[in-house]
């Protein structure tokens, strides 16, 4: 016959057991949830990665639009001149 002795002893152990069980289930949630927060890093770094990246193609265009304004002034002065000149019998 078992003692009530063992029997608490078995009690004891199964509750162990239990305890441990949910502490490994508490250790995996907490692992899966320091994924997440990591990938939400990730994800953010990314993000404002991609949008330096727009800042930096916006800023390129806005000097190639500069550029090309200041290319065709050029070219209508240039033309000017020259019309200027032919007008004036200058050629």
């Amino acid at each position: 016959m078992v003692s009530s002795y063992q029997k608490r002893k078995a009690e004891i152990e199964s509750l162990k057991r239990e305890l441990d069980a949910e502490k490994q289930a508490r250790e995996f949630k907490d692992q899966i949830i320091e994924s997440k927060d990591q990938t939400i890093k990730s994800q953010n770094q990314t993000i404002e990665s991609k949008d330096q990246t727009i800042k930096s193609q916006n800023q390129t265009i806005e000097l190639q639009a500069k550029f090309i304004e200041l290319s065709t002034e050029k070219k209508y002065q240039d033309k000017e001149k020259e019309h200027s000149k032919s007008c004036l019998g200058l050629e």
